[in-house]
């Protein structure tokens, strides 16, 4: 462990970092020696059930799984960014009905569904279907025709809760509103008979809704894609109905917690995301909406986000959204391990010819042949100058 890796390491879990690690940095290694440090030095507040390691794939997350028990940690839940959003659907999810479908990257949709405006799109019809749903009327008692609740007290309720699910907002309401009523029939000239007072504190105590929604999440979804299918953002044809990729899955997850969710469950204390830069930011905002009270440690590469519209190509957003505490930070690890001097060099001349920031790379002083181009005139002749090449590696002795 070097000094920059050992900073990183060591800072405090109850602060959110975003790490730019280029490649052959030691990412992975930094972020699992990371939760052993946090087990060891933070055992009163941390325990290995309270955090979730985010991969982007089965293979990354095998390696980690065969990495933590030398670090002798055990019991570390591992999942892709699938898998967690499932996870997060709870009862709602049937896998007898449902399935996870890989994302197409050079798909033009799933890239208009993975980004920034994407999340807004979904907020603001989130938003638009609980004002259809929670009415904005002034309530007047019967009789004496007082106002109990009005559509000033409905309107600072519901924005002064933001956190807080449709639902949820309907069912306090619904106390508010009947508490009003019963300080209102108490102590009044006007009588009310015994079967009016039933009947008023039936209607008052379910006024915005019953206990539980009785809607579908997955038909709230397809509602929200046909209005995306008006808009020209996506085709009709790309409306999944019972596959659904990782942006599908947010979307699914988001309108769980902010519509439907009445009693939170715990979840993840300190969450750590590899990879990261192979999720956009559609992911990332539904994340953060779900797993509340909880840290983030957030290692990546932007500069090998190979397919451009999909992932991240740089940390802005993802920084304004993630790092707001005092002492959140952003660090940089860009001292490469495993490339020649010659392999680091050519592959930043490459990045400096994109619009996007690039991290320079500082290879360890290792020197190997230059980097060669070889024009292949088709697959099969790039196939067979591979095997070639490959096999002449293996003649002068290499192994890996």
């Amino acid at each position: 462990i070097q000094k920059e890796q050992n900073l990183i390491i060591r800072r405090s879990p109850k602060t959110n970092m975003i790490v730019q690690g280029c490649a052959g940095s030691g990412k992975t290694t930094v972020a699992m020696h990371r939760i052993s440090y946090i087990l060891y030095n933070y055992e009163d507040d941390f325990r290995p059930e309270d955090f979730y390691i985010i991969g982007s794939n089965k293979i990354l997350l095998n390696y980690i799984t065969s990495v933590l028990p030398d670090l002798d940690v055990y019991g570390i839940r591992q999942m892709t960014m699938e898998e967690l959003f499932v996870r997060l659907l709870y009862e709602d999810w049937d896998p007898t009905k449902y399935s996870i479908r890989k994302l197409d990257k050079n798909d033009e949709i799933s890239c208009c569904k993975g980004t920034n405006e994407w999340f807004l799109d979904l907020r603001d019809f989130c938003e638009r279907y609980e004002q259809s749903v929670i009415p904005r009327t002034n309530i007047y008692m019967e009789k004496t025709g007082t106002l109990l609740v009005g559509t000033n007290l409905i309107d600072t309720y519901c924005k002064e809760n933001q956190s807080m699910s449709m639902q949820g907002k309907c069912m306090m309401l619904n106390e508010i509103l009947l508490s009003k009523y019963e300080n209102e029939v108490q102590g009044k000239h006007v009588s009310f008979t015994a079967a009016e007072r039933k009947s008023l504190e039936k209607k008052y105590s379910f006024y915005f809704g019953k206990d539980d929604w009785k809607g579908s999440i997955f038909d709230l979804y397809q509602d929200f894609l046909a209005e995306q299918v008006k808009k020209g953002k996506i085709e009709a044809a790309a409306q999944p109905q019972k596959a659904f990729d990782v942006y599908d899955l947010a979307a699914l997850a988001y309108l769980y917690k902010r519509i439907k969710e009445m009693d939170p469950i715990r979840e993840a204390s300190h969450v750590v995301i590899d990879e990261a830069q192979d999720f956009g930011m559609m992911a990332y905002q539904c994340l953060h909406y779900c797993l509340r009270n909880c840290t983030y440690t957030i290692m990546g590469d932007t500069s090998q986000n190979i397919h451009f519209g999909y992932g991240l190509n740089d940390w802005e957003e993802l920084r304004k959204l993630i790092l707001t505490g005092t002492y959140d930070s952003f660090g940089v690890l860009k001292k490469s391990y495993r490339n020649t001097v010659e392999i680091s060099h050519f592959a930043t001349e490459i990045l400096r010819h994109g619009d996007f920031p690039i991290y320079p790379v500082e290879p360890i002083v290792r020197h190997g042949d230059d980097v060669s181009i070889v024009d292949c005139k088709s697959e099969e002749n790039l196939y067979a100058t591979t095997v070639s090449t490959v096999k002449n590696w293996q003649e002068n002795g290499y192994d890996t």
